[in-house]
């Protein structure tokens, strides 16, 4: 499941890639004929949109194929624990501490989504951490926004630093260091958050950056 996830993302990220290269030839085969018949010249783009258009509609089926429809609402709280099971296969035992700070803990949400939405962020603080011995420590709470109920997951690491800023932790093809080279990481967390109804976002520290998943909670 971790690697069909890496898959879509990947997919998804190529796919809005190629739907920015199609819109970019559009507006510059409108700016040409805008241009052009400013000089009495007259240039017909039909083609041009007639060949974007069906690969618009094909790029519309593709993105289809790396969508995920269809949820598996389970309680949260075996989510977390089944990211915290697979981190520890990589990482060793105890060293993950799960604390949570409401009352909401079987509250359900998107189990197929959420499971490997927290293992990347658990691996990707991990990978980041420049003590290989320290504790990850995640925290579970509530935020309420507006009038929806969300499930508030942070992930943190004693002495985590990054030289980038906390919004480039989240790009597609972020390199990080170490074990986890290579991986999509941050931006396969705000993707998944994201296919819930959530959001994820990073916290620099003085001494450490926090990655918080935020996720609706299910009624």
């Amino acid at each position: 499941m971790i690697l069909r996830e890496e898959k879509r993302t990947v997919g998804r990220f190529l796919i809005h890639e190629w739907r920015g290269v199609i819109q970019s030839i559009g507006i510059q085969a409108e700016m040409m004929e805008r241009a052009e018949n400013m000089e009495g010249v007259r240039v017909n783009c039909g083609v041009i949109r007639k060949i974007l258009r069906e690969e618009s509609e094909k790029t519309d089926k593709a993105e289809f194929y790396f969508r995920k429809d269809g949820q598996s609402m389970k309680k949260s709280s075996k989510a977390i624990q089944k990211a915290v099971s697979d981190a520890e296969v990589f990482h060793g035992k105890n060293r993950i501490k799960v604390l949570y700070n409401t009352n909401k803990k079987d509250v359900k949400t998107d189990y197929e989504r959420l499971h490997p939405c927290v293992f990347f962020a658990l691996m990707n603080t991990f990978s980041a951490v420049t003590d290989k011995n320290s504790t990850v420590t995640v925290n579970v709470a509530e935020r309420t926004l507006g009038f929806t109920e969300f499930l508030e997951i942070s992930v943190q690491g004693g002495d985590m630093l990054f030289d980038k800023e906390t919004e480039d932790l989240f790009q597609p093809f972020n390199i990080s260091p170490d074990k986890f080279r290579g991986y999509f990481g941050l931006a396969t967390v705000r993707r998944l958050a994201a296919d819930m109804g959530g959001f994820a976002e990073a916290e620099r520290g003085i001494d450490k950056t926090s990655v918080y998943i935020v996720v609706p909670v299910a009624k």
